[in-house]
Order: structure tokens, then C-alpha cells, then sequence
């Protein structure tokens, strides 16, 4: 009866004690116990300040502030640290400080070390440059933000450790470096760095160089973080999400493996991040990738076949990425493809390009996709699993805005695009003008009533341009020449040349046919004289008189060279005739 009794009892106490723990609690902050600086209780010392080197730490209970102000603190503290405290603490920073530790630079146990302050704490530490549960950095009272360099020495030493929250806030500068074989920053309980800069570097052989077992946020800042060694491991790692917002600059670069890794998902928006994986992936996001107007670049080891960027789904809006080495989509711990996704979304009125290349890890040879959606794309595409198959077999992956450029827009045509072949802004419209009908000629061509664009050497017929003709149907032929006339003909003389006169067209008056210049005419001579223009004959040679020589016989020559017979018997002919006249009338009067 008692063993039932005190079973019901304890699984009642177990039940509240669930209840209890299900039910959302208020963090208290936890009273400082124990403050030490330069291994002596600061609790215990008179006024709460020490000397250390030129400089003093005062602490005031009153705001529970640690102030340091140039001090120089050096020691073993073997097991122990330079400033160590139990509960929660505010350093602030005043002027340069410097620790330079054994084991432990500055160590908080059960409660928040918060540091800030507009100086400058410099560490160097075997052990870890700070270690507590939870850390903050940054501007508390808005004295001004503080300057942190954390150097692990050591090679278990981490830069700044804590077991649960690490914050960077508030224009914090924070350079943490570890040179033995850990983390630069490691936060069990997550990380988040906002309005800060923060710069790591880790030479540790498998570690990552900033770890945050849970998610890991940056806001509005710069974070870079290199892991030198051959062997190191991610360069971010996270186990829960990374949130990287409002204009954010993160450089993740591993020697050794990748430069990101998240067991979980991974966020980026207005913001840019470059993953560098030397000898592996750039990036690997187990769960989804987000990017929202943001640039990523990734890159793979060099000319290989691992890709850049591994996730299962990814999800790009009005962002560039760039994967050299291109990406896969699958489930990272079995390789599963079920489940994954991939969408591309422009900006509102902007075009967004998908460019690919097979061959060539720097993409110099990259065209866009045409495998399905062919790119460029004007609205949100979510590719299919046929689609996303193909993307294994890319070797560079480029993903952005899309402007389109070159070509040249014609009256009718818009302009094409260059690179993607696409036609875009508007056609140029025609510059057309008119010319008025003209009527052919006998020997002039006339032409139609037309318009005539200078832009694109088209002609129409008709005002709305939207009959096209050709050039030569613009083109009224000359009619040719009709009936002619002669004119300008002229006879010849024997001072003048003649013309025998042009054909001239009745219609138009030109001539048709030339004429041809004759010849003068000869000279008339009589007498050594042409009778029409009184030259003389050149070839004219006037007769003399020439008187007989004695006994001569015959007649004189006159130059008459008539016939003596013939005037003799024409004289002899004439006596006949007179005498048989006279003989007539003679006879005739006697009859009477």
C-alpha cells in the first residue's frame, strides 16, 4: 500500500516538474559571486581597483562595471585566467588594454560577460582568449563601441568561446584568430553579429573557423572567415539556420573543405555572400537555400567536378548567383531527389537570366538555358524534375538580372537582343515622306504619288504605309517621241555650207536627230567670173588676138575657132533663100 502510494506521489512530482519546464521562463540575471583580475580579487582590493602595468582596473558594484583602463596584464593564471568572474559582469574599455595569458585571457562562469566601452582590448592566450556562457560585445551605454583582438595561441586555444550565446552588436570591431587547432569563434547557443565587423581566421587542422552549434544570424554587417589549413574543416558551420539581412557582407573561405555548411537552412537577403571551397564545395545547405535580393558567389575546387553549391531546394528572387563549379540539388545525407525545388523569380518589371556552361568552370563559354523554361524569364519559374536533372551536368551556373543589349530596331521590328535573341523596346516607327505625282515626258521618266521612308528605304503607295511597293513601281516610263519635223535645214552655196536640218519632236521640241553640214556648192564661172558671187576662177586664162605671117594662107586666128565651111554654106544658104524672094515678089507684082 506505502510502495503505491509513493509511486503516485512521485509520478505527480514528475508531472509538475514537466509541466513547469514546458512553461516559458524569465532569464534573471545571475549576482557576481567572484571577480579576479591579474589573480587577485578586485571584491577584496581597496576602492575594488588594481594597478596592472600602467594602467588600473576599477570595478563599481554599484553598475557591477569592471573599467579597464590601459592596463597590461601578464601571467601564467594556470587554471585560471587573468580576469575571471562568476555571475554576470560589464567590462568597459577605455584607451588600449592589453592581456597576454597562460591559460585563460578572460573566463565567466554562470552568468554574461558584456563588454564595452570606445577602446581597445588586445588578447593573446594558450587557452581561449575568452571563454564564458554567454558573451556580448558591443556599445552598452552609448559611450562608444569597442575593439576586440582575441588571439588563441594554444592549440586547443579558441579566439572567443562560449557555451551558449555569442553576440557581436552595436559597432563592435572584432578580429579572433586561433592558430592552434580550433574554432576563431564558437558559440554553443548560436551566434548572431549585428552592426559590427568581425574578421577570423583559423590555421586548425579539422575545425571550422566560426561555429555556432545552433543558428547563426548576421544583420547590417561585415564578416569574413578563412581557414588556412589543407585540412580544416567549413569555414561557417551551423548547426541550426544561418540568417544573413540588411546589407551584410560575409566571406567564407576554407582551404581544406567548404567554405559554408549549415545543417539546417540558410537565408539571405539584401545582402552579398562569397563561399569558397578550395578543395570541396563551396557551399553545402542541407535543408533550403533563400536568397531575396541578394548576391552569393560560390566556387568549388578549381576545374573539377564537385559543384559549388549543394542544397536540396532553392529558392532565388531578384538575386545573382554565381556557382563556379555549378550545383546539385539533392538530400544530403542520402541522396535523395524526391523532395527537392528550384525557382527563380525576377524583380517586378525586370528580367531574370539562368546562364549555363558545360565545359568550362569559369563560364566562359555560358549560354542560357534552354533544357524546358528557356531563359531569359519575365515571371516567376519553378523548374521540373526533368529540368533540375540537367543542372548536375553544368560546370559553371550564372543566375541574375537579364539586359538585354546590341541590336538595332528597324521601323516595323523591335530590337533583338544579342545575347539572348529575344526581341525588345519597340520598333522605331517609319519616317515616310511624300512625293507628289509627277507625269512622264517624252523623254523624262514621271512617277506615281508615294511615300518614302529614309529609316528603312521602304516605299508605299498609300499614306497609312501599309502597302509596301517596290522602287521601281514608283516609276512612270517616258512616253517616247511622237511626229517630227524638220528644221534649221539650209541649201548649200558656193560660199556656204549647207545643213540638212534636225528632226524635232512636234511635242516637245527636242531633237530627235541631228543633221549633217553639206558641202558648199561649186562656183558658176563664165568668163573667168562665177555668176553668183563674182569670185574668180582661179583656172581662167583670157584668148589674144594673134596677126597672120606672110603667105600665110589662111585666115587670121581670132581666137573664134567657128567653122569656115559651116558659115559658108549657111551664108550660101541665106543668098538662095533672099533670091528666091526677091524672084517671088517680082513675078508676083507682074500678075497685078
Amino acid at each position: 500500500m506505502k510502495a503505491k502510494i509513493k509511486s503516485k506521489v512521485l509520478a505527480a512530482l514528475i508531472c509538475c516538474m514537466l509541466i513547469i519546464g514546458l512553461l516559458p521562463t524569465t532569464v534573471l540575471a545571475a549576482s557576481l559571486t567572484v571577480l579576479n583580475v591579474n589573480g587577485t580579487s578586485i571584491l577584496s582590493a581597496t576602492d575594488n581597483k588594481i594597478t596592472c602595468g600602467e594602467g588600473t582596473a576599477e570595478y563599481d558594484s554599484d553598475n557591477n562595471t569592471l573599467t579597464l583602463t590601459n592596463i597590461t596584464i601578464e601571467g601564467e593564471f594556470s587554471g585560471s585566467a587573468a580576469i575571471y568572474a562568476v555571475g554576470d559582469l560589464t567590462i568597459r574599455l577605455v584607451g588600449t588594454n592589453t592581456i597576454t595569458s597562460g591559460y585563460y585571457g578572460i573566463y565567466g562562469n554562470n552568468g554574461t560577460i558584456t563588454i564595452g566601452g570606445e577602446g581597445k582590448l588586445i588578447i593573446q592566450s594558450d587557452n581561449d582568449c575568452m571563454r564564458g556562457d554567454n558573451i556580448s560585445i558591443g556599445s552598452v551605454d552609448e559611450t562608444g563601441a569597442p575593439t576586440i583582438e582575441a588571439m588563441g595561441r594554444g592549440k586547443q586555444a579558441t579566439g572567443i568561446y562560449t557555451t551558449n550565446v555569442l553576440t557581436i552588436q552595436n559597432g563592435a570591431k572584432v578580429t579572433a584568430k586561433s592558430d592552434g587547432d580550433s574554432y576563431a569563434l564558437c558559440g554553443e547557443g548560436g551566434i548572431t553579429i549585428a552592426d559590427s565587423t568581425v574578421n577570423t581566421t583559423s590555421s586548425g587542422s579539422e575545425q571550422n573557423v566560426i561555429c555556432s552549434v545552433s543558428d547563426f544570424s548576421i544583420d547590417n554587417s561585415t564578416v569574413t572567415a578563412t581557414g588556412t589549413s589543407q585540412d580544416a574543416f567549413p569555414a561557417i558551420f551551423a548547426a541550426g539556420n544561418i540568417n544573413i539581412t540588411n546589407k551584410s557582407n560575409v566571406e567564407a573561405t576554407s582551404s581544406g573543405m567548404r567554405g559554408i555548411f549549415t545543417d539546417s537552412n540558410m537565408t539571405v537577403t539584401d545582402s552579398t555572400v562569397t563561399a569558397t571551397g578550395t578543395t570541396r564545395e563551396g557551399m553545402v545547405v542541407v535543408g533550403t537555400l533563400t536568397l531575396n535580393n541578394s548576391s552569393l558567389t560560390a566556387s568549388s575546387k578549381p576545374n573539377d567536378i564537385i559543384p559549388a553549391i549543394v542544397t536540396k531546394s532553392f529558392n532565388i528572387t531578384n538575386s545573382e548567383v554565381t556557382a563556379k563549379g555549378g550545383f546539385d540539388l539533392f538530400d544530403w545525407y542520402n541522396g535523395n531527389i524526391d523532395d527537392i525545388s528550384f525557382g527563380i523569380a525576377p524583380a517586378n518589371g525586370k528580367l531574370a537570366e539562368f546562364k549555363v556552361d558545360g565545359n568550362n568552370w569559369d563560364g566562359s563559354a555560358a549560354k542560357h538555358f534552354k533544357e524546358g523554361n528557356e531563359s531569359p524569364y519575365d515571371t516567376a519559374i519553378n523548374f521540373s524534375a526533368d529540368e533540375m536533372n540537367w543542372l548536375g551536368a553544368y560546370r559553371y551556373i550564372h543566375i541574375g538580372e537579364h539586359i538585354h543589349t546590341g541590336g538595332t530596331a528597324t521601323c516595323t521590328e523591335p530590337t533583338i537582343c544579342e545575347d539572348c535573341g529575344r526581341a525588345y523596346g519597340n520598333a522605331l516607327g517609319h519616317n515616310a515622306v511624300k512625293t507628289e505625282r509627277k507625269e512622264a515626258t517624252c523623254i523624262e521618266d514621271g512617277n506615281v504619288e508615294y511615300w518614302y521612308c529614309d529609316a528603312c528605304g521602304k516605299y508605299f503607295s498609300d499614306e497609312a504605309l501599309t502597302k509596301e511597293i517596290a522602287k521601281e513601281e514608283t516609276v512612270v516610263k517616258a512616253t517616247g517621241h511622237g511626229e517630227t519635223e524638220l528644221k534649221n535645214a539650209k541649201e548649200a552655196t558656193c560660199t556656204v555650207e549647207g545643213y540638212t536640218g534636225d528632226k524635232v519632236c512636234k511635242v516637245c521640241g527636242s531633237v530627235v536627230e541631228k543633221g549633217k553640214v553639206t558641202a558648199k556648192a561649186a562656183h558658176n564661172f563664165k568668163d573667168g567670173k562665177c555668176t553668183v558671187c563674182k569670185a574668180t576662177d582661179p583656172n581662167y586664162v583670157p584668148t589674144k588676138p594673134t596677126v597672120p605671117e606672110k603667105g600665110d594662107k589662111e585666115s587670121p586666128q581670132t581666137g573664134d575657132s567657128t567653122n569656115i565651111a559651116l558659115w559658108f554654106a549657111i551664108m550660101l544658104t541665106a543668098g538662095t533663100i533672099l533670091t528666091g524672094t526677091v524672084l517671088y515678089s517680082k513675078k508676083k507684082k507682074c500678075s497685078k
